[in-house]
């Protein structure tokens, strides 16, 4: 059975580094045989408004966000991919404020019960994050993103989530030039 995954660009440039290796790992998940929906985070309705802490997705039996806007429609669809793959640069030592967004309106899809634990219909669905940074690892921030995507996944008891990072990336037509770069991507897509 083939996979459903879900590719976030979250990135303002989409026609940048990160969006082009969320292109191509996309189109080489496609090609292994899984089903893929890229969704561009800047055209989406809403795509920059994080949860607002209203709790109105916590009154509700449903696991849905209550703002009307394309961004509750994106988030309420997560549940039926078996996996979600958030493309990223770097801003300023996190994830650019798109993903952020994104993220938090992640809480929509968790209920908290009386005992202390929660109820989410995202254990299954795996996550996945490229990202690509002006800097190298050790000083552009990219491990924070590790971090947060890890807690993430364990809170919501997703598996580890898979990681593909470009440093020192310049010049989009210069990195989108080296097939190394392609390659790299591609073989991220069919990994999943």
């Amino acid at each position: 059975m083939s996979k459903k995954l879900l590719f976030v660009i979250a990135g303002p440039r989409l026609a940048g580094c990160t969006a082009f290796a969320a292109r191509t790992a996309a189109e080489a998940a496609r090609a292994a045989g899984s089903e893929v929906t890229i969704v561009e985070l800047p055209k989406v309705k809403g795509g920059t408004t994080g949860c607002i802490s209203c709790y109105g997705c916590q009154r509700s039996a449903e696991y849905r966000c209550v703002l009307d806007d394309g961004m509750s429609e994106l988030v309420a669809s997560v549940p039926q991919y078996d996996a979600v793959v958030i493309a990223s640069p770097v801003f300023f030592f996190s994830i650019s404020c798109q993903a952020k967004a994104f993220l938090d309106r992640f809480f929509c899809l968790i209920k908290h019960r009386e005992d202390g634990s929660i109820a989410t219909p995202l254990g299954r669905v795996g996550l996945a994050f490229i990202t690509t940074s002006g800097g190298d690892e050790d000083d552009s921030g990219v491990r924070n993103i590790y971090g947060t995507m890890r807690d993430c996944a364990a809170f919501l008891g997703s598996g580890e989530p898979k990681f593909l990072y470009y440093g020192l990336c310049g010049d989009p037509a210069v990195f989108k030039a080296d097939p190394a770069n392609a390659e790299k991507a591609a073989a991220f897509g069919r990994s999943l």
